[in-house]
């Protein structure tokens, strides 16, 4: 057996050989995705995997390539450019988001098509896909219901809400799409970020 071992603070990641100079990576959920150069290394069922070399005082760009990783998990992120000291050891978290993809048309009674880029958020006031081409939104999730918000601007006028349910869909399909009404959405505490959903206190400046 040849290779190497690493002992860290998520767990021991088994890699091939090791230099003077290299990075452990990290990637949550994608398992199966291969390092571009990292002498066959994936990402394990942990969400981690050895680049065995970087070249120190130079320019380094580490990259993780989407095929092979399992399809509920997407890569909001796949290069990161480092520099490194010779005899460095790096840790790179690529950053991730889990669930299943759905495509939902979202129709407004009387209104022109929702702008494109429009965040869509959920119910806890995150960030989780955004508005594309005839007013279908794109977005992961790992709920099988709830309720979305769809936000354009500040305004009350610029942002809708939709429900979707995956009930009696195949959720082994890449991409679920969906159609829903999107409807005019009350200012609602759980869509609001965490921090602005916090009742002021007494006195406190408005």
């Amino acid at each position: 057996v040849r290779g190497a071992l690493a002992v860290h603070a998520g767990g021991i990641t088994l890699g091939p050989y090791l230099g003077d100079t290299f990075a452990l990576i990290e990637a949550k959920g994608a398992e199966g995705a291969r390092l571009f150069n990292g002498q066959g290394a994936v990402i394990d069922s942990h969400g981690y995997a050895l680049l065995p070399s970087l070249s120190p005082y130079h320019r380094n760009v580490v990259e993780l390539a989407a095929s092979g990783k399992r399809h509920k998990t997407e890569l909001l992120e796949s290069q990161r450019t480092v520099i490194p000291y010779a005899g460095a050891t790096l840790k790179l978290s690529f950053r991730t988001r889990t669930g299943h993809a759905l495509l939902i048309r979202l129709q407004r009674d009387g209104a022109s098509p929702l702008p494109m880029g429009a965040d869509v958020l959920d119910a806890q006031g995150s960030v989780i896909g955004m508005v594309g081409q005839g007013s279908q939104a794109y977005l992961r999730t790992d709920q099988l219901q709830g309720e979305l918000l769809v936000r354009w601007g500040d305004g009350q006028q610029e942002r809708c809400s939709a429900r979707y349910d995956l009930q009696g869909q195949d959720l082994a399909q890449e991409l679920i799409r969906l159609e829903a009404a999107c409807v005019a959405a009350p200012r609602r505490a759980e869509f609001l970020p965490a921090e602005a959903a916090q009742p002021r206190a007494p006195g406190a400046p408005q």
